[in-house]
């Protein structure tokens, strides 16, 4: 038990949690949020790997150094993003494989059948019209770089994982131990 291997931990933590996420972005892409609870579920699931990946890196730690707030938070920033990488990487590929255009109408396809419903509802214009515009937007929309989807994918997976890691890093961190606790 010491506090060798962070980089280790979070490179191999990262690219799991990152292969889970992609799958995850994969097939949320393939099926086009059809129900919508997904997101919930994956941003949960997504939590608790974070937490359980920071709580066996904050055991690994030698007891007399302890697991700091800061370095459980930099532990879980990093897998985040790490995570992010891979994600993106992931989702670039599949949108590769299938095709952009094949993606992008399917997301046409989604906003179209949104905004009968919305007039069917009889909403205010105002939301009819922020859907076509949001229909215009993706119609015009040019297929983004590699480096493009996967620095957006760092950034959002990054800034997830520094809100949770607030929280989590705060249960995590554990304080050296100072010896004087000994039994007499």
């Amino acid at each position: 038990m010491d506090n060798r291997g962070f980089w280790s931990d979070t490179l191999r933590g990262g690219a799991w949690l990152g292969l889970l996420m992609g799958l995850s972005a994969v097939l949320e892409t393939y099926g086009m949020f059809l129900s919508g609870s997904e997101g919930a579920l994956l941003l949960v699931m997504f939590v608790w790997m974070l937490y359980r990946l920071a709580r066996r890196r904050a055991e690994r730690c030698a007891p007399e150094l302890g697991f700091a707030y800061s370095q459980a938070l930099l532990f879980t920033i990093c897998l985040s993003a790490a995570a992010g990488i891979i994600a993106g990487v992931m989702k670039y590929v599949f949108v590769s494989i299938v095709g952009y255009d094949t993606v992008t109408n399917g997301y046409l396809d989604m906003l179209y059948h949104y905004k009968t419903v919305a007039s069917a509802a009889d909403m205010s214009a105002g939301y009819v019209q922020l859907l076509d515009d949001m229909i215009e937007s993706v119609r015009t929309a040019r297929r983004p770089s590699i480096l493009a989807t996967v620095f957006s994918s760092l950034e959002s997976y990054a800034v997830v994982g520094a809100a949770a890691g607030l929280v989590i890093s705060g249960i995590v961190r554990r304080d050296p131990s100072t010896g004087s606790d000994d039994k007499r």
